[in-house]
Order: structure tokens, then C-alpha cells, then sequence
């Protein structure tokens, strides 16, 4: 199955789902609570995921996160999308568990009004699927006051992100405008341009297109050894806030395996005042990685530890 039709499909019966259910104004439950208890303890999932690695702990968070953060990240400086699997065989054996643990299943929007929905970035697949989903549901219903691209400037990849890749008018994840044109010399050279872009060719309603649009433009991190590092969901988070933008309710996009991660970074650095509800899409069982999963898993372990020490 192509990747492209594989997040047709899925948005479209998001929407069947999403049109069903959007009247339904409860609190969406934090992410964490399915890898997490109160207590700061593993849940059974997440225990037995860790039984299954053969990974010993002392029952703590703090020593979770060590013990995971040392055998699930993957290197530094490797995207994600250049993650080799070693863990192939054992992905049918792992995937109950990544269900339980909130790692695979769409999650969809529990309300019909936001003040800002907020794009994660991605590389140019992933931000086509995101701005698609957005989409969808403001089609179905959903409404924002704002719309914002948490965005930055990370280099393009030139074998994911290439101009045949930015500029694919049979791709059908996001379809292309017909009376979309570039030139070449505006072709983008990294993300922030590139989803500015990818919106601009889009084929999105009128309606959206005319809800006003932040793009936050993160710069390089510079680490305390000189070393220089791609804008995260962290920095741009940072670099939004510095625009001082009024407390309300926040949708944020993003996809699996990644929603419960990038929900947490955002509950972490958000003043009181923004009530958050992070949302995305399916992760399709063709493309279904092991180590992707555990490598989200760790950030997003090590960003609960971080979050629930702030209490």
C-alpha cells in the first residue's frame, strides 16, 4: 500500500468517526496515564514491555528513564526517518503493547472550538498528512481562532525532501492547487520554509486558509560543547511563547507514534491558563517500527519524569 493512500484512507473515516463524536465536550485524559500511574509506576504495559527487553529497574520513574534512555534512543544526529529496526521479528509480539500504550491508535479531537490549533513539524510526508488531518476536521466541524506551524530551521533531507518530493502533484495525501506554480529558486531549503510551502500549494478550504496563520521559525540549538543541533518541539514551543501569544484552548497535531510525546513536551512548558489536547493520526502497521515506537517511548517517558517533578 502506498504510504500516500494509506492517510487518505485514514482521513476519511476519521471524519466518519470525527462527525459522530464531535459533540461530545469531555476532557480528553493525559496521554501518560497509559505508560504512567499516579503513583509515578509503570502501568502493566509498560512493565511488561520492559520485562520483555529484559530491562531491570528499581520500580521508579527516574530509573525507567535511565535504564531507556540508554537502550531505545536512537543515535544523535539520526532522524527518524533513518532509524534501522532491530527489532523486526518481534513486532507482532510488541504491538498489543504499543496499543495499550498509546503509541499506535488515531486520537482524535474531544471538541469543537479552540483558540489555536498548532502544527508540529515534520519532514515533508508527515507535514502533508498533518495539514491534510487539519483539514479533515475542520471539514467536519472543528473550529480555531489561530492557526500556528511550530516550525524551525532544520535542513531539508536531500533524499526524503527533494523537489520531486515537495512538488508531486500525483501525490494524494494533500492535494495540489491547480493553479499552484513555483520557481525554482523558491523552492525551500529547510522546514520552516518547506511547510510554508507545502501550505501555500495546498488544496485546503477557503475557510481555513483564511484563519490567520503564525508560522514560529525556531532557529540551530547550540549545545554547551559549540555543537549544532536542529530546532525540537521544545525550542519551538520556546520561540512561540516568546511571541506572547494569550492563554486558551490548544489543539495540537501531530501523529503516532508521536502524539503522547509531543503532548507532553507541550504540557510541560505551557504557562497555566492553556488548556492542551493533542490529537493524530493512526500509525499504519505496514510502517509500524519497533524501534520507532521505543524510541518515542523513552523521549516521551523522559519528558514525564521532567513534568511531574515540576508539580
Amino acid at each position: 500500500m502506498k504510504l500516500s493512500r494509506y492517510f487518505v484512507s485514514l482521513t476519511l473515516f476519521s471524519v466518519v468517526v470525527l462527525v459522530a463524536g464531535c459533540g461530545v465536550l469531555q476532557q480528553q485524559p493525559e496521554a501518560a496515564s497509559s505508560a504512567i500511574n499516579q503513583q509515578q509506576k509503570p502501568t502493566p504495559a509498560l512493565q511488561e514491555l520492559l520485562t520483555k527487553c529484559d530491562m531491570t529497574h528499581d520500580g521508579t520513574l527516574a530509573d525507567i528513564v535511565a535504564q531507556t534512555q540508554k537502550a531505545w534512543l536512537r543515535p544523535a544526529g539520526l532522524e527518524r526517518f533513518h532509524v534501522n529496526d532491530a527489532y523486526t521479528k518481534r513486532k507482532e509480539e510488541f504491538h498489543p503493547l504499543f496499543v495499550r500504550l498509546g503509541l499506535i491508535d488515531e486520537v482524535m479531537p474531544q471538541q469543537k472550538w479552540y483558540r489555536y490549533a498548532v502544527v508540529h513539524g515534520a519532514n515533508v510526508l508527515v507535514v502533508r498528512a498533518r495539514l491534510a488531518y487539519l483539514a479533515k476536521i475542520w471539514q467536519a466541524g472543528v473550529r480555531f481562532q489561530q492557526l500556528v506551524f511550530l516550525t524551525g530551521q532544520r535542513i531539508l533531507d536531500p533524499v526524503q525532501e527533494t523537489e520531486q518530493a515537495l512538488c508531486d502533484r500525483n501525490q494524494d495525501i494533500l492535494p495540489i492547487r491547480s493553479d499552484w506554480q513555483y520557481d525554482r529558486q523558491d523552492l525551500p531549503t529547510n522546514e520552516t520554509e518547506m511547510m510554508r510551502f507545502i501550505y501555500e500549494q495546498a488544496a485546503v478550504p477557503a475557510e481555513l486558509r483564511a484563519v490567520p496563520l503564525t508560522v514560529i521559525d525556531a532557529p540551530q540549538i547550540i549545545d554547551d560543547r559549540g555543537n549544532t543541533k536542529r530546532p525540537n518541539t521544545q525550542s519551538t514551543i520556546h520561540e512561540w511563547l516568546k511571541t506572547n501569544p494569550e492563554p486558551g484552548r490548544c489543539l495540537a497535531i501531530s501523529n503516532q507514534p508521536f502524539v503522547g510525546y509531543q503532548d507532553s513536551v507541550m504540557r510541560t512548558e505551557l504557562p497555566a491558563g492553556f488548556d492542551l489536547e493533542t490529537v493524530g493520526l493512526a500509525l499504519p502497521s505496514v510502517y509500524e517500527s519497533v524501534a520507532l515506537c521505543l524510541d518515542s517511548l523513552a523521549r516521551w517517558l523522559y519528558q514525564e519524569n521532567i513534568r511531574r517533578n515540576l508539580k
